[in-house]
């Protein structure tokens, strides 16, 4: 018969499944190698060529479970050879699937059956209803145990039956266990959450990370997904696995977390007074920092630092401290307590007994403290002179004799406060000395007039007073105080003396006198009487006895006391009727009865009172009525007017008369006529307003143009208005006028309206118009040629004419007229203006014509090198055109030169145009120098690629100039790359060496070794620039190996920090990959 191989091929992955003895695996079975011994042949029926054919399948199993046979279509193969064949087929290749066994199914049979045809179907076993049913028939269903088979290699089976063979290959490996991000934080605070972050480099759909705190995975997993962040409290461990939806997991990984230490600190307070902030104190060896709470659970902050200072205390307090270290880590909390001493409180007063008042050589007196209270350490302290002043006892009393008024002080004082100070004034009482008189405001009165008495010269005792007697001293009480008022109706004595506590004085006396009170007149009369109104006749007074000294006599009308008309023995009256008079005796002490006389007046007429106006200051040319005020006319008279006197020429008669007075006018008026004759003059003054305007300041000619607006002004009365042509306001403007001669009118208003005006001529003349500019048929000229200028607008006035100038306007004068033929020998500006006629010359235009002298120099050359170029640089001024042998571009090549002297040509034009050309010799000289270059490789913390370059035959300082700009030699740190240099000595010989060649190889990036993160503004960070490459890594490792930076940013500024804090001085070590090109690593210190 003829064999078959069949070989598995399988990857397989087991994990600590939830199921006994699953994992989660990947398998690959797959066949190898077939043979077959049986009727073989090239043709003809089955009879004679059986045909082979092959079924395989295979399933994974787990707990006996199986996922379901799969496999490629039956395998037919017709008219082959009995022989050996590759039988290269995957039959089951999957990934991350739970199991525990593999089976194959393996069915092999002779297809027979009639010419041309098969037995039933070609690729099912029919081993009956056929002429020649298949034959040869085998199945094979091996299970393999996983645990029986080798991971991670093939393992080969080999299955053989009725001349059949077939060999195949099972490969398993387990799903990765998973492994630890990076990132992962597994060193954490005591109570804080580590980050614990898992990966896995094989994804399962629907799978998950499961974490356990045990090694076996048992009981529930405390946390899922790929990232678990447990609350830790001390050093523990945790394991993860990675499990498929039917929790079938992968072995676990064990993740250890540690506990970053965190001293517990040790805190101070001490005693402190009540009302007052203590200053806490904290020590740690290891903390970088402290924290206060108020609470004991460590919630509320209050402050950080030592010492810390409290907020005002009232009590026992206790606060809270933790130590920060420099890991980040916060300590547990330490109670600090404060004990508060207490506080004295004020007093309220102090109490003296028997009483705080005392006579001289009296006492003693007890004093006690009332109110307040003592605090911590305290007692009362008595002072006197002032609080804190004299010790004189302490305790809550203390007795005192003083010999003097003595003002005592009491306060608390302890250890944390002197309260305020009390006092009381013990006072020792003072004798009185006796007063030297009484003063009274009148020492003689009217009967029952009041008189105020007064103490003069003694002084009261303490506790004393003056005490008042009428009689005798004594005797009848008066009253107390330093003043009494009494009121006598006869003449009386009053006595005065001090009496108080301790002593009474000997008393004083005043007497005051009391008047007695006038007699009445016997009667009073008059000497003329029947007179006319407005007569003088005299009243008399008639008394028996002259009047007692301080009375005179008072004379009245309308009744007695009624309306005073004057005073003593005679009055003189010029009565207008008749008129009953009343006399009486008026004094200090009153008024006597009154006697009465009457004056018959006769009928005649009564003087007016005054003259009335409806009209005064006014304007001359206005009028007035004048009007009698009061007064009568008896019958046959009328009243009369005058000016300027009473009497003379009347103007008019009448109780009214009207008035058109020029100037300032006094009228009179009077009653005239009838049987008494003429009555006395009243007057009234109308006053005339007068107003002269006048223009006391002739105006000044005018232009039309130059002149500009002006204010008026040579009115007066100042106050007026201006009006005319060209007048606005006050303001004459000479545009607006326009040229002439124009008539400015000066009106006048004072504060009555009273309007006056005056007028003066102004005149406006013609302008010189200036020029808008010059032109000119040249503005720059090479050398000294002709060139014409022409006036541009303007106008000429009347007489005037075109000025020309130069060197300034009004310098010097070339030429007149709208045209100038000028020559400058040199740059020069021209001014022209307008001269003459009234208003005098016009503005300057000016014209610039510029002289373009231009002067080529050309600095003599050194001799130079063949080989060396030279940038040309010697001509002056810069920017003009280099030419001659070797030159091109400004730069001069002396290989193309040649060996020899050759001439340079500098031609320089200026930016009007103008050039002058200049040349100087150049010297080539054979190059003597010669370079070569070594390429060396050092580590690259100390200077990486380096190229050398060696020069040769040169003089003087060698200089390097590199492809990319560098200057060093050597030149550490070279990029790779292709590079070149130029080398120059001291005389401008150069040498250029091309196609230095820096393989991957041999290349390194130049990395600083070292920063200073001290926050002085100074390489406080470390910088790397890699914006050149598309892939960077920038790894940075503590000397124990810990990740501390990591950053796949192309631009790198590092601070020195690591989560937030800032790393301790020393030495690092980076990691750094660029593209593919670049992986180096090398030292990296911290300086602070």
């Amino acid at each position: 018969m003829n064999r078959f191989v069949l070989s598995f091929l399988g990857v397989f992955s087991i994990l600590n499944c939830f199921q006994a003895q699953s994992r989660l695996a990947n398998i690959t079975v797959a066949t190898t190698f077939r043979t077959h011994a049986y009727d073989c042949g090239f043709g003809g029926d089955f009879f004679t060529d059986p045909d082979p054919r092959y079924d395989i399948s295979a399933q994974y199993l787990s707990g006996g479970v199986g996922s379901g046979l799969v496999g490629p279509p039956v395998f037919q193969f017709n008219e082959e050879p009995c022989s050996g064949y590759d039988f290269s087929h995957t039959i089951l290749d999957v990934q991350g699937v739970c199991a525990d066994e593999v089976q194959i199914r393996i069915e092999w049979w002779e297809e027979d059956g009639v010419l041309g045809g098969c037995c039933g179907g070609c690729d099912t076993y029919n081993p009956s209803g056929c002429t020649n049913n298949d034959e040869n028939y085998n199945l094979f269903t091996p299970i393999r145990p996983l645990t029986s088979m080798t991971e991670g290699v093939l393992n080969s089976y080999t299955e053989s039956g009725n001349d059949f063979t077939v060999s195949y290959t099972i490969f398993w490996e387990r799903v990765p266990t998973p492994t630890l991000d990076a990132a992962s934080v597994t060193a954490v605070c005591n109570g804080s959450n580590a980050t614990l972050t898992a990966n896995t480099s094989q994804v399962i759909g629907g799978a998950d990370f499961y974490w356990w705190d045990n090694a076996f995975g048992s009981g529930p997993p405390v946390g899922t997904g790929a990232t678990f962040t447990p609350t830790v409290t001390a050093a523990t461990s945790y394991w993860v696995g990675y499990s498929n939806p039917a929790f079938c997991r992968t072995d676990l990984l064990q993740v250890d977390v540690t506990v970053l230490p965190a001293p517990v600190p040790t805190g101070s307070a001490g005693t402190t007074c009540a009302g007052t902030a203590a200053t806490l104190t904290a020590f740690e060896a290891t903390a970088v920092d402290y924290t206060w709470y108020s609470d004991a659970a460590g919630t509320i902050s209050i402050g950080t630092g030592t010492p810390f200072t409290t907020g005002i205390l009232s009590g026992d307090s206790t606060f809270y401290v933790t130590a920060n270290h420099s890991n980040g880590c916060e300590s547990a909390v330490v109670p600090v307590l404060v004990t508060t001493e207490s506080l004295s409180t004020d007093p309220t007063a102090i109490n003296a007994a028997p009483g705080a008042s005392i006579c001289p050589g009296g006492g003693p007196v007890n004093l006690s403290v009332l109110g307040g209270s003592l605090g911590s350490g305290a007692n009362w302290q008595w002072y006197t002179g002032s609080c804190g002043g004299v010790s004189e006892g302490t305790g809550v009393a203390i007795s005192v004799n003083p010999a003097v008024t003595t003002k005592y002080y009491a306060r608390a004082e302890g250890t944390c406060n002197n309260t305020i100070c009390d006092s009381l004034t013990v006072v020792v009482e003072s004798l009185s000395t006796a007063a030297t008189g009484i003063a009274a405001n009148d020492s003689s009165v009217c009967p029952g007039d009041a008189v105020s008495l007064s103490v003069v010269g003694g002084t009261l005792g303490t506790s004393a007073d003056w005490q008042w007697y009428g009689t005798s001293c004594g005797l009848v009480p008066l009253g107390s105080g330093f003043s009494v008022v009494v009121n006598p109706v006869v003449t009386s004595t009053y006595y005065l003396r001090a009496e108080g506590n301790c002593d009474t004085s000997s008393c004083v006396s005043l007497t005051i006198d009391v008047e007695n009170i006038a007699a009445a007149a016997d009667s009073a009369t008059v000497t003329v009487d029947n007179i006319c109104p407005g007569d003088t006749t005299q009243l008399v007074a008639h008394s028996p006895s002259p009047l007692i000294g301080g009375y005179t006599w008072v004379w009245y009308t309308g009744a007695c006391g009624a309306v005073p008309v004057g005073v003593g023995d005679t009055l003189d009256v010029m009565p207008n009727s008749t008129e009953t008079y009343y006399l009486r005796a008026v004094g200090t002490c009153g008024v006597s009865n009154c006697v009465s006389t009457t004056v018959t007046v006769l009928p005649g007429s009564i003087a007016a009172t005054g003259v009335s106006t409806d009209n005064n200051n006014f304007c001359e040319g206005d009028s007035a009525l004048l009007s009698v005020v009061g007064g009568t006319l008896e019958a046959g008279a009328q009243w009369t007017w005058y000016e300027n006197s009473c009497g003379g020429t009347a103007i008019g008669t009448g109780s009214s008369i009207s008035v058109i007075p020029s100037n300032t006018t006094t009228y009179y008026v009077r009653a005239e006529g009838g049987t008494c004759g003429n009555t006395e003059c009243v007057s009234i003054m109308i006053s005339i307003i007068s107003v002269n305007a006048i223009l006391v300041v002739p105006f000044d000619t005018l232009c039309e143009t130059s002149s500009s607006a002006f204010t008026l002004s040579g009115g007066f009365p100042v106050g007026g208005v201006y009006s005319g042509t060209g007048v606005s306001g006050s303001i004459f403007d000479p545009a607006s006028a326009g040229v002439g001669t124009h008539v400015v009118t000066y009106t006048y208003t004072d504060g009555n309206g009273c309007v006056d005006s005056a007028s003066q001529d102004l005149v406006v003349e013609v302008d010189n118009i200036s020029p808008t500019g010059i032109s000119s048929t040249d503005t720059v000229i090479c050398d000294s040629t002709d060139l014409t200028l022409y006036i541009i607008g303007g106008s000429l006035a009347p007489g005037a004419e075109w000025i020309w100038y130069e060197n300034g306007c009004g310098e010097i004068q070339v030429g007149t007229g709208d045209s100038l033929m000028a020559s400058p020998q040199v740059t020069t500006t021209y001014y022209a203006r307008a001269e003459g006629g009234v208003c005098g010359p016009s503005e300057c235009v000016s014209f610039t014509v510029i002289l373009s002298e231009v002067s080529a120099i050309m600095v003599p050359f050194d001799d130079i090198c063949d080989g060396s170029v030279l940038d040309l640089e010697n001509g002056f001024p810069s920017g003009g055109v280099y030419s001659g042998p070797g030159v091109s571009g400004g730069m001069f090549n002396p290989t193309s030169a040649g060996i020899g002297t050759h001439a340079i040509t500098y031609i320089y034009t200026d930016s009007y145009g103008c050039s002058d050309t200049t040349s100087a010799n150049i010297n080539v000289a054979t190059n003597p120098l010669t370079a070569t270059y070594e390429i060396s490789s050092e580590p690259c913390a100390e200077g990486g690629v380096t190229i050398t370059v060696y020069p040769l035959g040169g003089t003087g300082f060698y200089q390097y100039f590199w492809s990319d700009g560098t200057y060093d030699n050597p030149y550490y740190y070279a990029p790779v790359g292709t590079h070149s240099v130029v080398v120059s000595d001291g005389t401008n010989c150069t040498v250029r060496l091309s196609g230095i060649e820096i393989t991957d190889e041999l290349g390194c990036v130049e990395v600083p070794n070292s920063f200073t993160p001290n926050a002085d503004g100074m390489n406080d960070t470390w910088n790397l620039d890699f914006s050149a490459y598309g892939t960077v890594s920038v790894q940075v490792y503590s000397k124990w190996g810990k990740l501390v930076f990591e950053t796949n940013n192309p631009i790198v500024q590092w601070d020195g920090q690591y989560n937030g804090n800032d790393l301790p001085a020393g030495t690092y070590y980076y990691v750094l990959k660029l593209d593919d090109s670049v992986d180096q690593n090398g030292p990296l210190t911290i300086v602070r």
